[in-house]
């Protein structure tokens, strides 16, 4: 790989770092400054759970409604009712095998910070950071198998700066620049 493509994943790895940081400091701040308890369940509920069997996860997480489920009884979509006055929540949407489909934190029923989706083996294929329901931050979209099939910085919803794909071995493939969103 090239010198200049190299500095510039760094950049974007070392950018993506810092947002989705930011963006965790932000939503436990928000939370820290209702209460510690409320906090504390906060930083809990963004470890990633790789399956949902629903006695164990209400055990788990009692503060949740399970808000949908499939037609033999699995969870579908559980909310986590930790409401604020600013109606920040959690939501994990799920496979009818109880694996985690998409999970993240929302305030006021938009997108708030990191979002991760999950494929039904449990194998991350995007991870992107939310504000006010746009996304914002660094997003990264992986193959199935898990490895990068793209990733660049999103800002208001449209893409911006440098984005790089790669082939599904993982091999370099291009880069596009956007400038307002438009490549």
């Amino acid at each position: 790989m090239n010198l200049k493509i190299e500095s510039k994943l760094n950049l974007s790895k070392i950018l993506f770092s810092w947002v989705t940081l930011l963006s965790l400091l932000f939503v436990i701040a928000i939370s820290s400054c209702k209460s510690k308890d409320s906090a504390i369940s906060l930083k809990n509920e963004l470890v990633k759970t790789t399956q949902v069997d629903s006695s164990d996860f209400l055990m788990t997480y009692p503060d949740t409604t399970i808000v949908q489920r499939y037609a033999d009884g699995m969870p579908q979509f559980i909310v986590g009712n930790k409401k604020t006055k600013d109606s920040l929540h959690f939501e994990w949407h799920l496979y009818s095998n109880g694996k985690i489909k998409m999970l993240g934190a929302a305030m006021d029923s938009l997108r708030f910070g990191t979002w991760v989706a999950y494929n039904e083996k449990g194998v991350e294929i995007s991870k992107a950071t939310y504000f006010n329901g746009l996304e914002n931050g660094m997003k990264t979209v992986s193959y199935p198998n898990g490895t990068i099939y793209y990733q660049g910085m999103m800002q208001v919803g449209k893409r911006v700066g440098i984005w790089i794909f790669y082939n599904p071995d993982g091999t370099f493939a291009k880069e596009m620049d956007f400038k307002e969103g438009i490549k």
